[in-house]
């Protein structure tokens, strides 16, 4: 299994432009690596929660190839990508990118952006995620 790169990106002047870089960051990984990157970053009980499925193992299944994620799940995962890599360009650290999706959020009521990714809420985390580079 080759080794997983982490995106990156630089810091850009708007919100918008982030988030497109990350979105061709997220759309240029293949699905193993994708997968790869986010349990690297975020860890199998966090996607699992994520992507509403049952079985964190089918995490590591989906990383190595051995089973692939319904379309739905495989959009969410594209989804959370995205966000991880906009927000490590923002606050400069993978790290404190996840720790974000799990804190609570004033921008969204004081929910954890990963419940709101969950719940299907994905535009209330981008408004999130946007008001962090406009700050």
């Amino acid at each position: 299994m080759a080794p997983t790169t982490t995106p990156t990106l630089e810091r850009t002047e708007t919100a918008d432009d982030l988030l497109r870089a990350a979105h061709r960051e997220a759309y240029r990984l293949g699905e193993q690596e994708l997968v790869r990157y986010l349990k690297g970053v975020l860890g199998r009980p966090l996607i699992a929660h994520i992507t509403g499925i049952a079985d964190a193992n089918n995490v590591s299944r989906w990383a190595s190839g051995r089973a692939r994620p319904d379309r739905g799940v495989w959009e969410r995962l594209r989804t959370v990508a995205t966000i991880h890599i906009a927000l490590s360009a923002i606050v400069g650290s993978t790290t404190s990118a996840a720790q974000w999706l799990t804190g609570t959020n004033p921008n969204l009521d004081l929910k954890m952006p990963a419940d709101e990714l969950r719940d299907g809420h994905d535009a209330a985390v981008f408004a999130a995620v946007r008001d962090l580079v406009e700050r």
